[in-house]
């Protein structure tokens, strides 16, 4: 639900009074739990809420989890109790109030009431304003907090791929990006340079998991990912590619100028570097490490083909 709720709110009338608690026009008691010193809401600013919606059993059905959940204010457009309130709010407010299933779903979310709950039913809102920016302020706001949750991640995920390395006992090497890889043949010396066609076969598995993709079909067929479908459209053959110009993931990118054409290695790759919190298909889930073992077939200049 966190992500669906960008497009609501209304004009601040007026802040939360000195003894707290106000009622909205249409009826909704509410306490003033915290009063901010913060500015009245601007049209088409971005709010940053923490929002706690409970059920009377105390059954979590909407919170915004670690960080503020963004909202957009738009005074034109209606969205029920919760759109109401805040437009008696400033920001540094903290509130709390009560609304029923059918105010919040039909009129805020716009969506359809779940099977398990009933319309007439009331929920329990809690809401604070942390802060307000502008669009172009939120923009860069979110990339840095992107940016603190990968370096956090992969910090994590290095930590782990070390971990595994020193228990397998594999002397890998590193690069500055978290990237962890063995060479295993030397082959004929000739990198790949940024832009190259290169040709790969590889077989890719979560580390210490399941394996979910390869171009050898051996492999496919002894780890039971073999799809017939696959060898009659495109055949289980060495994967050709441009490197360096992200038509595969930043781990691939990197990690396969650093073996030789002819050359065999292992790449340890954390989720920034891979398919990180959106994953890929049902084996690769959100923040997976992976381990590729890649053979460099052919390597072809820029402005060249593969044959």
């Amino acid at each position: 639900m966190k992500n669906i709720w960008m497009v609501i709110l209304g004009l601040a009338a007026f802040a939360c009074q000195e003894n707290n608690d106000f009622i909205t026009e249409s009826g909704v008691e509410v306490a003033c739990v915290v009063k901010g010193d913060g500015e009245v809401f601007a049209k088409d600013s971005v709010l940053l809420l923490r929002l706690k919606v409970t059920t009377a059993d105390d059954q979590i059905l909407i919170e915004s989890g670690k960080d503020p959940m963004p909202l957009l204010y738009d005074p034109e457009r209606p969205a029920g109790d919760i759109q109401e309130v805040l437009t008696n709010m400033e920001v540094g407010d903290s509130v709390v109030f009560e609304t029923s299933v059918e105010n919040l779903y039909s009129e805020t979310y716009q969506t359809p009431i779940p099977d398990t709950l009933n319309a007439a039913d009331k929920v329990k809102v809690m809401m604070k304003a942390t802060d307000m920016m502008s669009r172009q302020a939120f923009q860069a706001y979110s990339m840095e907090q992107q940016q603190k949750a990968m370096a956090s991640q992969l910090t994590e995920d290095v930590e782990a791929i070390d971990a595994y390395l020193a228990e397998q006992g594999i002397d890998a090497q590193t690069t500055e990006s978290g990237l962890r890889y063995v060479i295993t043949d030397e082959g004929n010396g000739t990198f790949a340079q940024s832009g190259d066609s290169i040709y790969v076969n590889y077989a890719g598995k979560i580390l210490e998991g399941a394996y979910f993709d390869t171009s050898i079909e051996e492999v496919a067929r002894e780890q039971g990912i073999y799809n017939e479908q696959r060898a009659i459209q495109i055949g289980y053959n060495p994967f050709g590619f441009t490197v360096g110009r992200g038509q595969v993931i930043k781990g691939w990118d990197e990690g396969l100028l650093l073996i030789p054409e002819g050359g065999k290695g292992t790449l340890y790759i954390p989720s920034p570097l891979g398919y990180g919190a959106r994953g890929s298909g049902p084996v690769i889930g959100p923040y997976s490490i992976l381990e590729f073992d890649v053979e460099v077939i052919k390597v072809s200049p820029q402005g060249t083909s593969v044959d």
